[in-house]
């Protein structure tokens, strides 16, 4: 039996806006990275941790991203400013661990930042914000056979953003917009057995990282989420306590807009202007 809306269940983790403030700035930083790429990075190497706990491969993750899909430089002369509501985009992404071991780095044998550029390059692979996935997996017939048959990634990420306080204005939330909100048919399947959604709030003492982690309860033991989930914001711990350390990763490929360089080249090219400091 399929797991449906009705079986699913869900536990919301968060930060502390003191945990939170070094993800939103010094990591990010540290590796030229955006938030997603750092939060993305921690989640690989938490389950990269529980699969070698687990006895299983620990080689990276393949997750099915969401994004905004309103990449509106796409189709010269589009103009979305005038468009209301969700333009999703859904796309599959293998995060590899080619160059680092997640099990060693949550152990702290191995660098962090080698992870936080891997993970960033595979994001900036994407094309077009991956918005063409959809089309060529059910909408081309030459290319749907590319992509592998049955089941697809099992966790769905989906990162949000930053989320402002909801103010008094001309154009704030009308009262009734709880009651209006679309919910799911209970017997409606499940499309992952692990979706999780993480966001910035606004909270009363700062920006707080919070995620909501959604899983097929038939599926997936409360044990293995919260294994998953603890596992997660220990990583998000450990980048901050690498950044805070100093520790700068560098630049990648993606940043050199002019040159094209190998990131060994570029590691070289690093090495010796500092060792000429």
């Amino acid at each position: 039996a399929r797991d449906t809306v009705a079986t699913a269940r869900r536990r919301t983790v968060r930060l502390s806006p003191e945990r939170t403030e070094p993800l939103l700035s010094a990591v990010p930083q540290a590796f030229h990275g955006t938030v997603n790429d750092t939060l993305l990075t921690a989640l690989v190497l938490a389950v990269g941790a529980w699969a070698a706990r687990s006895g299983r491969p620990a080689d990276g993750l393949t997750v099915e991203l969401e994004g905004h899909g309103r990449e509106q430089d796409l189709v010269p002369g589009a103009d979305l400013t005038r468009t209301v509501g969700w333009l999703t985009s859904v796309y599959p992404l293998r995060l590899t661990a080619d160059g680092y071991d997640p099990a060693a780095v949550v152990a702290g044998t191995q660098d962090a930042g080698t992870a936080l550029k891997e993970i960033k390059e595979r994001l900036r692979d994407v094309p077009d914000g991956g918005i063409g996935a959809g089309l060529l997996r059910y909408a081309n017939a030459a290319t749907a056979g590319l992509f592998a048959p049955g089941a697809g990634p099992e966790i769905l990420w989906n990162y949000l953003g930053r989320q402002t306080a909801r103010t008094q204005s001309v154009w704030g939330p009308a009262a009734e917009a709880d009651a209006l909100a679309v919910r799911p048919d209970p017997g409606m399947p499940l499309s992952h057995p692990l979706a999780v959604d993480a966001e910035v709030e606004n909270g009363p003492g700062g920006p707080e990282l919070a995620a909501t982690f959604v899983w097929a309860g038939e599926a997936l033991s409360p044990d293995t989420v919260d294994e998953l989930a603890d596992g997660w914001l220990a990583a998000l711990d450990l980048l901050a306590a690498w950044a805070a350390g100093g520790s700068s990763a560098g630049h990648t490929p993606s940043d050199l807009d002019l040159l094209d360089l190998d990131q060994n080249q570029i590691t070289m090219l690093e090495e010796m202007w500092r060792a000429q400091q």
